[in-house]
C-alpha cells in the first residue's frame, strides 16, 4: 500500500574494472583457428547485383558481430548478437550465396558468414550448440560445413569451453571473408582439422508439355541441382599424428529436379 516504507539515498561510485577489455584483448592475440570463403557471382553471373546486395548484409552483420569476447563458459549466440534484424536496420533483400536460392530474403548472404564462424569455432574445438545446414547445396566452402541461419527458426550457438577467454575476429576485404578465433596459445602442436567423405544423388529430369509453344521448342525452366549424402569428420592431431577422428554426423543435401518444357504446338 506504499505505507511503512524507508527509503534510504546509495551512493554510486564508478570503478574501473580490474580486468579491461582492452587488457583482454592484449592477451588474444594467438590465432587458434581461421576460416575464410569467397562471396562469388557463381550463383547466378549473369546478375552481378546478387553479389553487391550480400555484401551490404555481410558487412552490417560484421559491425555487429567483430570483436565479441567469451569468457569461458559464455555463449555465442548469432540471433541475439546480431540485435536489431530488420531493413531499418540497414538489411536488405537478397539472394543466399546457394544453388537453390531461387528468391531474395532479407539478410541474404548472412549465412556464408555465420558458416565461416561455424568453421572456426568448430576447428578451435569450441562445445557447438546449435548448428543447421543449408538444404541445398553452397556456392562457397566444403560441403558438411556450413550454417544456415535463418530468423526464429535455424541459428548458430556456440559455448566457450576452453580454459581461456577468446575473441571473435571478423573481416571482409576483397569479397572475401574471415573469420578467426583468438585466444591464447596454450599448446600450439595440437591441431584440429575436418575432413568429409560425399556421396552423389543425381536429379531427375521432368518434361512438361506446353501447347502454347511450337512443336519441337524446348525450355529449361528449372536448373537440376545434384544433391549430395555428406558424412563429416573432425580430427585430434597432436605433432601432426592423427590421434582420434570422430564423426560429427551426415548432412543430406537435396537434389532438385530439373524441368524442361516442351512445345507441343502445331499449324492447323
Amino acid at each position: 500500500s506504499g505505507e511503512d516504507i524507508i527509503y534510504e539515498q546509495i551512493q554510486i561510485i564508478d570503478a574501473e574494472p580490474i580486468v579491461s577489455t582492452a587488457d583482454l584483448e592484449l592477451l588474444m592475440t594467438y590465432t587458434i583457428s581461421s576460416a575464410s570463403s569467397r562471396n562469388t557471382s557463381g550463383d547466378d553471373i549473369t546478375d552481378p547485383a546478387r553479389m553487391e546486395e550480400r555484401q551490404i548484409n555481410i558487412e552490417r552483420a560484421i559491425n555487429s558481430l567483430n570483436n565479441i569476447i567469451l569468457l569461458p563458459g559464455e555463449v555465442f549466440n548469432f540471433w541475439d548478437e546480431i540485435g536489431s534484424f530488420r531493413q531499418s536496420s540497414g538489411y536488405v533483400m537478397a539472394y543466399d550465396n546457394s544453388a537453390g536460392a531461387l528468391e531474395k530474403v532479407l539478410g541474404g548472404g548472412i549465412s556464408q558468414l555465420a558458416s565461416a564462424i561455424y568453421y572456426a569455432a568448430l576447428t578451435s574445438d569450441l562445445e557447438i550448440g546449435e548448428q543447421s545446414n543449408y538444404p541445398y547445396t553452397v556456392n562457397y566452402g566444403p560441403l558438411g560445413f556450413d550454417a544456415h541461419v535463418i530468423k526464429n527458426e535455424k541459428n548458430l550457438v556456440f559455448i566457450n569451453s576452453l580454459d581461456f577467454p577468446i575473441r571473435i575476429s571478423l573481416s571482409y576485404e576483397d569479397h572475401v571473408i574471415s573469420a578467426k578465433i583468438l585466444g591464447t596459445d596454450t599448446n600450439s602442436n595440437r591441431e584440429i582439422k575436418t575432413h568429409s567423405e560425399s556421396k552423389a544423388i543425381s536429379f531427375k529430369t521432368i518434361y512438361i508439355e506446353d501447347p502454347n509453344l511450337e512443336e519441337g521448342t524446348e525450355i529449361l525452366t528449372q536448373a537440376g541441382i545434384m544433391g549430395y549424402e555428406v558424412q563429416v569428420f573432425k580430427k585430434r592431431l597432436v605433432n601432426g599424428v592423427e590421434l582420434i577422428s570422430e564423426l560429427l554426423g551426415t548432412v543430406a543435401y537435396e537434389a532438385r529436379d530439373e524441368i524442361i518444357t516442351i512445345g507441343t504446338k502445331t499449324e492447323d
